[in-house]
């Protein structure tokens, strides 16, 4: 049987198969159905600093009353904030006696908008039991005209202020704009212990007959993940922490492909909501059956043999634009 273990974020997985951070994480029930399919480790629905503040100001407008101003005073403490690991904590706790025994490390996953949240989530974080921590920075500064260099440097002081708060291996998940390779290796090299590419934000949709804006909700496509495999392609072999491959894998073919590219672990959230957690399994089983037929007894026999710096043809992940005379095709 070929020996499908992997390394990510210092962490030793069964498998290579992360379930990534959605609703299908959200619960115990999620978890453990993500677990007993066969996934190597579960990524926890992220805390998001602005959905508690968001419920925060919902308490102030409920309590506020002029003539207790004691209430108010109380709403106005960000007590949502303060207390808003609580739900997280618990599944953090329930998840590890799920997975702990089948040996599936539980990351944590926190998405904050100010810097003082990040260290105090993250100490609460590791209390609780959670294997790794995954950090989702916000892209909101990239959209306000923060220039690279300061959305870099926001990411470098988010890293350093949780590594100063916990031991645990801290990892990632970064979005497709406003970052560079230069950034990524920055990150690796400064206490990161993987890096998670990419996130998929939601996408603005707008119905032009009601005049309504809304987001996008559609699942990825196997067409996205083509600038996943390009990223790692090009940083496999070059750094020394985890990669991890996430948006667009939809088969066992896609999943090959981010590991032949460099990928140390995929993670996935689409394909297990529209297939099903249970898919894990087929993900599996086609993994050791192409391996099989391939002569590889372990992951670390192919793991990267196309990335850059090994493929034959290393200017398909250089050339973003059509080159015939390179790549052949009409």
């Amino acid at each position: 049987m070929p020996d499908l273990r992997t390394r990510y974020l210092g962490l030793e997985l069964r498998n290579p198969i992360i379930a990534a951070s959605s609703g299908l994480t959200s619960t115990i029930k999620g978890v453990t159905r993500c677990v007993d399919a066969g996934v190597g480790a579960v990524v926890l629905k992220s805390l998001y600093e602005e959905q508690l503040s968001s419920e925060g100001a919902e308490l102030r407008q409920e309590l506020f009353d002029a003539d207790h101003p004691e209430a108010q005073a109380y709403a106005d403490a960000d007590i949502s904030l303060a207390y808003g690991a609580k739900n997280l904590i618990e599944l953090i706790e329930k998840s590890r006696e799920v997975a702990a025994p089948k040996g599936v490390p539980i990351i944590a996953s926190i998405s904050c908008l100010s810097e003082k949240w990040w260290p105090e989530y993250a100490a609460q974080i590791e209390a609780a039991g959670a294997d790794a921590l995954e950090l989702n920075p916000s892209m909101a500064g990239l959209f306000a005209g923060v220039a690279p260099e300061k959305l870099a440097g926001h990411y470098l002081s988010v890293l350093k202020t949780v590594n100063e708060a916990v031991e645990l291996p801290v990892g990632l998940k970064l979005g497709p704009h406003g970052i560079g390779l230069g950034l990524i290796i920055d990150l690796l090299e400064r206490g990161a212990a993987g890096v998670v590419l990419f996130h998929r934000p939601l996408r603005p949709h707008i119905d032009v007959e009601r005049l309504k804006l809304s987001y996008d909700l559609m699942p990825s496509h196997p067409s996205e993940a083509g600038e996943v495999i390009r990223w790692i392609g090009n940083l496999a072999g070059r750094v020394n922490g985890s990669l991890c491959g996430n948006t667009g894998v939809h088969s066992v073919e896609g999943l090959i492909a981010m590991l032949l590219a460099g990928a140390d672990a995929v993670q996935l959230a689409s394909l297990f909501y529209l297939r099903g957690a249970g898919f894990a399994h087929k993900l599996v089983v086609g993994l050791e059956e192409w391996m099989k037929r391939q002569g590889y007894e372990k992951l670390e026999d192919f793991v990267g043999l196309l990335c850059a710096e090994k493929a034959p043809r290393p200017e398909a992940y250089e050339r973003t634009q059509y080159m015939r005379s390179f790549l052949g095709h009409d």
